[in-house]
């Protein structure tokens, strides 16, 4: 049962503002519930994520793993998508995605993406502009913080320890991922 117009509109106002309740309804009937539980991975590193997730309840958290070392970068909370770049590349995932609590998910496979760009262009089309604005936004932050850290903005002091260049590359990465400060 996908999520009632209002409280899809409250969760994903982005998406909702450019659309009408005619092209919503055909997003949503487009969608499928998950319900996925504590623990759960959603997309793991490496795979070929096959849809977009948009988070209706519940909190997942996002982490990298390389040679044995887990960092985690980020949580993910109801409002916010993730496989975004799955419905423009089928390209690996580039990160893990584990559910921190039971969740709800409305996932939207690219075999249903694809047939809503021929039935409904509309909403597709707001889709990818939504997708391509928060990748825009991406890409002009990290070219403010690489700015910032060749700079005299961020130098950091020949005394700092790999400690801290570690957690500021990885606030970075938040920041350019969109979790930055994400509570539930």
């Amino acid at each position: 049962m996908p999520p009632s117009l209002a409280e899809f509109r409250t969760r994903f106002p982005a998406v909702a503002a450019q659309s009408s309740n005619d092209d919503l309804n055909a997003l949503l009937g487009s969608m499928t519930r998950l319900e996925v539980d504590r623990g759960e991975t959603v997309i793991k590193d490496g795979d070929r994520p096959a849809a977009l997730y948009f988070v209706m309840e519940g909190t997942l958290h996002c982490f990298l793993e390389k040679e044995g070392v887990k960092a985690q970068i980020g949580q993910i909370i109801p409002g916010q998508f993730i496989g975004e770049v799955s419905i423009l590349d089928d390209g690996p995932a580039t990160a893990t995605v584990i559910a921190d609590s039971q969740c709800t998910l409305f996932e939207l496979a690219i075999p249903e993406f694809q047939a809503l760009e021929k039935t409904n262009p509309v909403i597709a089309s707001t889709l990818l502009r939504t997708i391509t604005k928060l990748l825009i936004d991406r890409l002009r932050l990290s070219d403010q913080l690489l700015y910032d850290m060749f700079t005299d903005k961020v130098q950091p002091s020949i005394e700092s320890s790999p400690l801290n260049h570690r957690e500021r590359i990885l606030r970075i990465y938040e920041r350019l991922s969109g979790y930055e400060g994400a509570k539930p």
